[in-house]
């Protein structure tokens, strides 16, 4: 499930006021407590998002090309020559679900935020995004700018 509130993007490094309330709100209500201790960024991540509509099923899909995944004061890592594709068609499968299954593409399941972390912090305890990694994902140094 996905909460947000609006944020500006100039603040998209650090916490601000009202995200900490938001987030402490959030925290409490989902796990009954919430950790003392300032928070802190520990991944950026960014992409490029294409938004399909396919007015047929009334289903949708997203693709995002270019993740790039930056911890603070690194450098940015490039998920390259992958696009993650999200099809977004309800409790069934759709068209583009069918599409892809007829054409060798099967599901799998990804967090882009949890596998960034995996892949960019080797210290953490293997789980399953240490093997959605492993699949066919490729890393490399992003380029400047």
């Amino acid at each position: 499930m996905k909460e947000r509130i609006p944020y500006h993007p100039a603040d998209r490094s650090r916490i601000t006021a009202e995200g900490l309330a938001y987030v402490n709100e959030t925290l409490a209500a989902a796990v009954g407590a919430v950790p003392a201790g300032p928070l802190d960024p520990v991944l950026e991540t960014r992409y490029r998002r294409t938004t399909l509509f396919l007015p047929g099923s009334g289903s949708r899909a997203t693709i995002d090309e270019g993740v790039t995944w930056q911890r603070p004061g690194q450098n940015p890592w490039l998920l390259d020559r992958s696009i993650v594709l999200e099809t977004k068609s309800g409790s069934a499968p759709g068209a583009l679900d069918r599409h892809l299954w007829a054409n060798g593409i099967r599901p799998s399941r990804i967090s882009k935020f949890a596998t960034g972390m995996a892949a960019l912090c080797p210290e953490l305890p293997a789980n399953r995004w240490h093997s959605t990694l492993g699949r066919s994902l490729h890393l490399i140094p992003a380029p400047p700018g």
